[in-house]
Parts: structure tokens; sequence; C-alpha cells
């Protein structure tokens, strides 16, 4: 099971289904406290911050990098 979005997207770029890249992200909370906009969630280096805001610094929800 993967911890985080960082470790996700490094692992799922080494891997492949049946010749092709995975290209879904499948929905990850943080460990700590559940949410999926916690910066913990995007990184598990990164401090749980135990909140669901939008746009916290280190959280890919709320950002360019939310794809």
């Amino acid at each position: 099971m993967t911890c985080c979005i960082r470790c996700w997207k490094e692992e799922a770029a080494t891997k492949y289904f049946g010749g092709q890249a995975l290209v879904f992200r499948p929905f990850i909370v943080c460990a700590t406290c559940g949410n999926k906009r916690c910066p913990h969630a995007t990184d598990h280096r990164l401090k749980c911050t135990n909140s669901n805001e939008s746009g916290q610094p280190g959280s890919v929800y709320g950002t360019k990098l939310d794809t």
C-alpha cells in the first residue's frame, strides 16, 4: 500500500499494466488525520496539519498540480 501521492507517483513510474503505464491515481488520504488535502497525504515527509482546507502549502489539492 502506498503511503502518499509522492510515493505512489514514484512507484507508478516504474510499473506497467498490460504494457501500458498506470494512468489513474488512487484516493490517498493522510494516515494520521484522514484528510485528502492534508500535506502529509501528498508527501509523507510533510507534517500533518489535521486540516482539509484547500490550498495548503505542500498539498496537491487546490494547486496547479491537482489534475
